[in-house]
Order: structure tokens, then sequence, then C-alpha cells
């Protein structure tokens, strides 16, 4: 998870209650999602490039936006190309499954 601020703590705390539940489909290591947060004072657009670097699959971004829509940002590959799409936290262990 990618934060633009640290003001986001507590909704970060709630995004990361829902990838702890999460259980996936495909055979990983007992079926959990493994993430981290990455909170450091940095512009988002260093993050993302060094998430990136990382070989990260899938990036959550959060904002202070995605807070007030109850949503996230979710960073993937598709296509050997990064695509980004708005998902609700109804809607995010669904899918993160999928992906």
């Amino acid at each position: 998870m990618l934060t633009i601020n640290d003001t986001l703590n507590d909704y970060v705390e709630e995004v990361s209650k829902i990838l702890s539940a999460t259980v996936l489909d495909s055979p990983v290591r007992f079926n959990e999602i493994r993430y981290s947060v990455d909170g450091r004072n940095e512009s988002l657009g260093k993050k993302i490039r060094e998430a990136t670097a990382m070989k990260i699959p899938v990036q959550l971004i959060i904002g202070p936006k995605d807070k007030e829509n109850n949503e996230v940002s979710v960073r993937f590959r598709k296509n050997s190309e990064f695509v980004e799409e708005k998902v609700t936290l109804q809607d995010l262990a669904e899918f993160i499954r999928k992906i």
C-alpha cells in the first residue's frame, strides 16, 4: 500500500483488515496476501517507481479522496503494462482474488 500522506493511518488500518481477511484461490503460501505499507515521507511517484522496480505486482494507492469515497486505487500489471482502477472497499477482496 502506497500512501499519499501520513494523515490516513486509520483508513490504511481499515484496508489492512480487509487484506488480512482475504483468502486467495490460487495456491500461494497459506493462500494469504502478503502486503506492506509504504508510509514514508516521499513523493507518490518515487514510491510507485520503487515498488515497480521491486516487481511488486499489485499496488494499492491510498489518498484523501480515496478515503472520502471509501475506495482505493489498485495499480496492477495487465498485458505487460500497469493499469489503475478505483475499487470500493466493499469490492476490494473480490477484486484482488480476480487479478
